[in-house]
């Protein structure tokens, strides 16, 4: 739980802070803290591998976070291969649906529209990059080290006398 938080805070530059209140299966109650407005919202995120999508809907139970501004959230990530087939590249797509509190002035709601909603992906491109560094980085440094290992344990050359 601990590193999924810490992961999340690190990867997306609008979450200040993120709690992972229970983990059930492929199911995980969270609770985030959104944005320099400091929304706290709590949600449900399913993992679904069969269809390669994250979902994710506002906690049904809660009734206090995030519950007065936002009167529904729910959405899917989903991760396409690449396209052309290039290994190592995907597409990933975020679709949400998002009702907000009739409460909440206009200019709010433009806003978010217009600048939050687009951040929500934005931590992506660079993310994955990292990670893909780090893989690459790690792939050869394990074929350096079996490289070293085979050159240690194969026999050494014959001599030939003199």
């Amino acid at each position: 739980k601990r590193l999924i938080r810490h992961q999340i805070q690190d990867m997306i530059d609008t979450v200040r802070e993120a709690k992972i209140l229970d983990i059930d299966g492929d199911v995980t109650k969270a609770e985030f803290l959104l944005s320099r407005f400091k929304l706290r919202v709590r949600v449900h995120l399913k993992a679904q591998p069969e269809t390669n999508s994250i979902t994710f809907e506002l906690d049904p139970e809660c009734t206090s976070a995030g519950k007065s501004i936002l009167k529904e959230a729910r959405g899917k990530w989903y991760i396409q291969s690449s396209p052309k087939f290039k290994p190592g590249y995907c597409r990933v797509y975020l679709m949400a649906n998002l009702v907000v509190s009739s409460f909440v002035p206009g200019f709010l709601v433009d806003y978010a529209s217009a600048r939050a909603l687009p951040r929500a992906s934005s931590w992506l491109k660079p993310t994955c990059e990292r990670v893909q560094r780090t893989r690459r980085r790690e792939i050869e440094r394990l074929k350096l080290n079996e490289e070293i290992r085979s050159k240690m344990m194969s026999p050494p050359p014959p001599q030939t006398g003199r």
